[in-house]
Protein backbone atom coordinates (compact mmCIF):
# COMPACT_ATOMS: atom_id res chain seq x y z
CA UNK A 1 0.00 0.00 0.00
CA UNK A 2 2.96 2.35 0.47
CA UNK A 3 3.11 2.84 -3.30
CA UNK A 4 0.02 5.02 -3.00
CA UNK A 5 1.26 6.88 0.07
CA UNK A 6 4.71 7.96 -1.07
CA UNK A 7 5.26 11.53 0.13
CA UNK A 8 5.95 14.04 -2.63
CA UNK A 9 9.63 14.20 -1.64
CA UNK A 10 9.94 10.45 -2.19
CA UNK A 11 8.68 10.31 -5.78
CA UNK A 12 12.28 10.30 -7.01
CA UNK A 13 12.86 7.06 -5.09
CA UNK A 14 10.29 4.88 -6.85
CA UNK A 15 12.81 3.44 -9.34
CA UNK A 16 15.51 2.83 -6.73
CA UNK A 17 16.34 -0.61 -5.36
CA UNK A 18 17.31 -1.72 -1.87
CA UNK A 19 19.45 -4.29 -3.65
CA UNK A 20 21.86 -1.56 -4.70
CA UNK A 21 24.19 0.01 -2.14
CA UNK A 22 24.60 2.95 -4.52
CA UNK A 23 20.83 3.52 -4.47
CA UNK A 24 20.83 3.48 -0.67
CA UNK A 25 23.71 5.97 -0.69
CA UNK A 26 21.69 8.12 -3.11
CA UNK A 27 18.69 8.25 -0.77
CA UNK A 28 20.84 8.87 2.30
CA UNK A 29 22.75 11.69 0.59
CA UNK A 30 19.59 13.36 -0.68
CA UNK A 31 18.09 13.15 2.80
CA UNK A 32 21.14 14.67 4.49
CA UNK A 33 21.41 17.51 1.96
CA UNK A 34 17.68 18.25 2.25
CA UNK A 35 18.26 19.41 5.82
CA UNK A 36 15.29 17.39 7.05
CA UNK A 37 17.20 15.89 10.02
CA UNK A 38 18.59 19.31 10.99
CA UNK A 39 15.68 21.64 11.59
CA UNK A 40 17.28 23.04 14.71
CA UNK A 41 16.46 26.62 15.55
CA UNK A 42 18.24 29.62 17.02
CA UNK A 43 21.27 28.87 19.15
CA UNK A 44 20.83 25.14 18.50
CA UNK A 45 21.33 25.47 14.75
CA UNK A 46 24.24 23.31 13.63
CA UNK A 47 26.62 23.56 10.70
CA UNK A 48 26.52 20.58 8.37
CA UNK A 49 28.41 19.32 5.39
CA UNK A 50 27.15 20.64 2.04
CA UNK A 51 29.31 18.99 -0.63
CA UNK A 52 27.32 16.13 -2.18
CA UNK A 53 30.28 13.95 -3.05
CA UNK A 54 31.80 14.33 0.42
CA UNK A 55 28.48 13.49 2.08
CA UNK A 56 28.13 10.36 -0.06
CA UNK A 57 31.61 9.16 0.94
CA UNK A 58 30.90 9.69 4.64
CA UNK A 59 27.53 7.92 4.44
CA UNK A 60 28.80 4.94 2.44
CA UNK A 61 29.82 2.76 5.44
CA UNK A 62 26.44 3.40 7.07
CA UNK A 63 24.64 2.44 3.86
CA UNK A 64 26.71 -0.74 3.58
CA UNK A 65 25.54 -1.65 7.11
CA UNK A 66 21.94 -1.06 6.09
CA UNK A 67 22.35 -3.13 2.94
CA UNK A 68 23.86 -5.91 5.05
CA UNK A 69 20.87 -5.79 7.43
CA UNK A 70 18.51 -6.37 4.52
CA UNK A 71 20.40 -9.15 2.74
CA UNK A 72 22.63 -10.92 5.23
CA UNK A 73 20.63 -10.72 8.45
CA UNK A 74 17.19 -12.14 9.23
CA UNK A 75 14.31 -9.74 9.73
CA UNK A 76 14.00 -8.75 13.42
CA UNK A 77 11.55 -11.03 15.18
CA UNK A 78 10.82 -8.53 17.97
CA UNK A 79 11.16 -4.83 18.74
CA UNK A 80 14.42 -5.22 20.67
CA UNK A 81 16.03 -6.69 17.56
CA UNK A 82 15.38 -3.59 15.48
CA UNK A 83 16.18 -1.29 18.41
CA UNK A 84 19.71 -2.74 18.48
CA UNK A 85 20.09 -2.15 14.73
CA UNK A 86 18.76 1.40 15.09
CA UNK A 87 21.19 2.19 17.92
CA UNK A 88 24.15 0.90 15.90
CA UNK A 89 23.16 2.94 12.85
CA UNK A 90 22.70 6.13 14.89
CA UNK A 91 26.13 5.67 16.43
CA UNK A 92 27.66 5.06 13.00
CA UNK A 93 26.05 8.25 11.67
CA UNK A 94 27.31 10.36 14.59
CA UNK A 95 30.82 8.91 14.54
CA UNK A 96 31.26 9.26 10.77
CA UNK A 97 30.42 12.96 10.76
CA UNK A 98 32.36 13.59 13.97
CA UNK A 99 35.51 12.35 12.24
CA UNK A 100 34.79 14.86 9.47
CA UNK A 101 34.45 17.67 12.01
CA UNK A 102 30.65 17.89 12.21
CA UNK A 103 28.94 17.29 15.54
CA UNK A 104 25.29 16.30 15.33
CA UNK A 105 22.90 15.40 18.15
CA UNK A 106 21.32 12.05 18.87
CA UNK A 107 18.02 13.73 17.98
CA UNK A 108 19.43 14.50 14.54
CA UNK A 109 20.68 10.94 14.18
CA UNK A 110 17.36 9.31 15.09
CA UNK A 111 15.49 11.44 12.62
CA UNK A 112 18.02 10.74 9.86
CA UNK A 113 17.87 6.97 10.39
CA UNK A 114 14.09 6.88 10.77
CA UNK A 115 13.37 9.01 7.71
CA UNK A 116 15.96 7.06 5.71
CA UNK A 117 14.03 3.87 6.43
CA UNK A 118 10.91 5.73 5.34
CA UNK A 119 12.73 6.57 2.10
CA UNK A 120 13.76 2.93 1.68
CA UNK A 121 10.17 1.79 2.21
CA UNK A 122 9.34 3.83 -0.89
CA UNK A 123 11.89 2.03 -3.07
CA UNK A 124 10.62 -0.06 -5.95
CA UNK A 125 11.32 -3.46 -4.39
CA UNK A 126 10.66 -2.62 -0.74
CA UNK A 127 7.06 -3.71 -0.25
CA UNK A 128 7.28 -6.81 -2.42
CA UNK A 129 10.49 -8.29 -1.05
CA UNK A 130 11.34 -6.62 2.24
CA UNK A 131 8.07 -5.85 4.03
CA UNK A 132 9.05 -7.84 7.14
CA UNK A 133 12.27 -5.82 7.47
CA UNK A 134 10.22 -2.70 8.21
CA UNK A 135 7.85 -4.24 10.75
CA UNK A 136 9.62 -2.87 13.84
CA UNK A 137 11.03 0.35 12.38
CA UNK A 138 10.62 3.47 14.52
CA UNK A 139 8.35 6.37 13.76
CA UNK A 140 10.41 9.48 12.99
CA UNK A 141 10.06 12.30 15.51
CA UNK A 142 9.65 15.72 13.93
CA UNK A 143 7.57 18.84 14.48
CA UNK A 144 4.42 17.22 13.10
CA UNK A 145 4.45 13.83 14.78
CA UNK A 146 6.29 15.06 17.87
CA UNK A 147 4.00 17.99 18.64
CA UNK A 148 0.96 16.24 17.28
CA UNK A 149 0.97 13.43 19.79
CA UNK A 150 0.60 15.87 22.64
CA UNK A 151 -3.14 15.75 21.97
CA UNK A 152 -4.08 13.60 23.74
CA UNK A 153 -1.65 10.70 23.50
CA UNK A 154 1.61 12.57 23.62
CA UNK A 155 0.64 14.68 26.60
CA UNK A 156 -0.72 11.79 28.62
CA UNK A 157 1.70 9.03 27.67
CA UNK A 158 5.04 10.56 26.71
CA UNK A 159 5.06 13.58 29.03
CA UNK A 160 4.25 11.31 31.94
CA UNK A 161 7.02 8.93 30.92
CA UNK A 162 9.67 11.63 30.53
CA UNK A 163 8.81 14.04 33.31
CA UNK A 164 6.33 12.40 35.62
CA UNK A 165 3.86 15.19 34.97
CA UNK A 166 2.12 16.73 31.98
CA UNK A 167 2.79 20.45 32.38
CA UNK A 168 6.56 20.52 32.10
CA UNK A 169 8.15 21.73 28.86
CA UNK A 170 9.26 18.91 26.59
CA UNK A 171 12.78 18.75 25.15
CA UNK A 172 12.93 19.62 21.44
CA UNK A 173 13.17 16.48 19.29
CA UNK A 174 16.56 17.56 17.92
CA UNK A 175 17.94 17.83 21.47
CA UNK A 176 16.76 14.47 22.78
CA UNK A 177 19.43 12.36 24.40
CA UNK A 178 19.73 8.70 23.49
CA UNK A 179 17.88 7.54 26.61
CA UNK A 180 15.11 10.12 26.18
CA UNK A 181 14.67 9.19 22.54
CA UNK A 182 14.39 5.47 23.21
CA UNK A 183 11.84 6.09 25.95
CA UNK A 184 9.73 8.20 23.60
CA UNK A 185 10.05 5.70 20.75
CA UNK A 186 9.03 2.82 23.02
CA UNK A 187 6.02 4.69 24.38
CA UNK A 188 4.81 5.55 20.90
CA UNK A 189 5.29 2.00 19.61
CA UNK A 190 3.66 0.43 22.66
CA UNK A 191 0.68 2.74 22.55
CA UNK A 192 -0.06 2.44 18.84
CA UNK A 193 0.50 -1.32 18.90
CA UNK A 194 -1.97 -1.68 21.76
CA UNK A 195 -4.52 0.59 20.05
CA UNK A 196 -4.39 -0.80 16.51
CA UNK A 197 -6.18 0.96 13.70
CA UNK A 198 -6.60 -0.32 10.19
CA UNK A 199 -5.46 1.06 6.87
CA UNK A 200 -9.04 1.97 5.92
CA UNK A 201 -9.69 3.74 9.24
CA UNK A 202 -6.67 5.95 8.68
CA UNK A 203 -7.62 6.47 5.05
CA UNK A 204 -11.13 7.62 5.97
CA UNK A 205 -9.69 10.44 8.08
CA UNK A 206 -7.23 11.33 5.32
CA UNK A 207 -10.06 11.57 2.79
CA UNK A 208 -12.06 13.85 5.11
CA UNK A 209 -9.08 16.22 5.32
CA UNK A 210 -8.33 16.08 1.58
CA UNK A 211 -5.14 14.12 2.22
CA UNK A 212 -4.35 11.16 -0.08
CA UNK A 213 -7.72 11.63 -1.79
CA UNK A 214 -6.66 9.50 -4.75
CA UNK A 215 -5.55 6.54 -2.64
CA UNK A 216 -8.14 3.69 -2.75
CA UNK A 217 -9.22 1.59 0.25
CA UNK A 218 -7.99 -1.97 0.53
CA UNK A 219 -10.27 -4.91 -0.13
CA UNK A 220 -8.73 -6.81 2.77
CA UNK A 221 -8.06 -4.42 5.64
CA UNK A 222 -5.40 -4.93 8.29
CA UNK A 223 -3.95 -3.15 11.32
CA UNK A 224 -0.89 -1.01 10.67
CA UNK A 225 2.42 -1.08 12.49
CA UNK A 226 3.56 2.23 14.06
CA UNK A 227 5.99 2.67 11.14
CA UNK A 228 3.20 2.22 8.58
CA UNK A 229 0.76 4.36 10.56
CA UNK A 230 3.21 7.28 10.45
CA UNK A 231 2.71 7.63 6.68
CA UNK A 232 -0.89 8.59 7.49
CA UNK A 233 -0.36 10.41 10.79
CA UNK A 234 2.39 12.67 9.50
CA UNK A 235 0.22 13.78 6.58
CA UNK A 236 -2.80 14.34 8.85
CA UNK A 237 -0.83 16.40 11.37
CA UNK A 238 0.81 18.44 8.61
CA UNK A 239 -2.51 19.12 6.92
CA UNK A 240 -4.19 20.26 10.15
CA UNK A 241 -1.28 22.49 11.15
CA UNK A 242 -1.28 24.13 7.73
CA UNK A 243 -4.65 25.62 8.67
CA UNK A 244 -3.26 27.41 11.71
CA UNK A 245 -2.67 31.14 11.58
CA UNK A 246 0.73 32.72 12.21
CA UNK A 247 2.33 29.32 12.59
CA UNK A 248 1.16 29.03 16.20
CA UNK A 249 0.72 25.58 17.70
CA UNK A 250 -2.87 26.16 18.75
CA UNK A 251 -4.24 23.00 17.09
CA UNK A 252 -7.41 23.17 15.09
CA UNK A 253 -10.59 21.40 16.13
CA UNK A 254 -10.12 19.12 13.13
CA UNK A 255 -6.68 18.12 14.37
CA UNK A 256 -7.87 17.29 17.88
CA UNK A 257 -10.97 15.46 16.68
CA UNK A 258 -9.19 13.34 14.11
CA UNK A 259 -6.14 12.48 16.18
CA UNK A 260 -8.40 11.43 19.05
CA UNK A 261 -10.41 9.24 16.69
CA UNK A 262 -7.23 7.50 15.53
CA UNK A 263 -5.44 7.20 18.87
Amino acid sequence: FIAGLRPSYAKMLTAKSIGSVNDIVFGATELYLSGTPFHNRGANRQSRMSNKDDVAVILDPLCVKIHHSFFESPAPSHQDGFDAIHKELCEQFLESFKKAGYTHTYGNAQKFINVLFKYLACYEDAERFFKEKFKYCHMALDRYTYNGYRLPFYRDVVYASMHGKSNEKLTAWSQLTESEYHRVAKDIADYISSHPKTYNEYLKICHSLSVFVSVPPLCEDYALTPFEAEFFLWAIAKRCQEKEENGAYTYTAAFVRNIKSLL
